[in-house]
């Protein structure tokens, strides 16, 4: 949820294998700090960073679950190499890789639940400069026919 209007995004089945490998382990992450009942039955709509029991889903309790859940997970499994995020971080890591995917300014927008694609710009500017060397590699690859097929070419 976004500005108070939930959304919905796809997500590619290797995102939806760990989400599903998350939510089997994040009842017993959580009932490891003797602060937090277990879980039971979490679905589809339940938060992936949950808040404690008994407390209000705000952004800031949301910031507090994903940094708690994070340091629970480094405990549980030392060897892995997790980098220490704060939700906002995880949500512009999120739009960067999208963009250098190559995905629109719209695209981008939906997926962030921005009002507006101006938004997008405005905060990832920055990001779309590599994006113009890229169209314009290849714009020229497209016209020298070295981008392919030249199925489209008139002898």
């Amino acid at each position: 949820m976004k500005g108070g209007r939930p959304r919905t995004i796809t997500f590619d089945a290797t995102c939806e294998h760990l989400l599903q490998a998350w939510r089997r382990e994040l009842p017993g992450l959580l009932t490891g700090d003797g602060n937090v009942t277990p879980l039971h039955g979490l679905r589809s709509g339940h938060p992936v960073f949950p808040s404690r029991p008994g407390r209000a889903a705000t952004q800031s309790g949301l910031h507090s679950s994903f940094l708690r859940v994070q340091k629970l997970y480094r405990e549980a499994h030392p060897t892995h190499d997790l980098p220490k995020l704060n939700v906002h971080e995880l949500r512009h890591t999120h739009a960067s890789l999208l963009f250098e995917a190559g995905q629109s300014v719209k695209v981008v927008q939906e997926r962030l639940g921005h009002a507006s694609a101006q938004v997008t710009l405005n905060t990832y500017a920055h990001l779309l400069h590599d994006a113009q060397s890229r169209a314009a590699t290849a714009l020229e690859d497209l016209l020298s026919g070295s981008a392919g097929s030249d199925s489209g070419a008139r002898g």
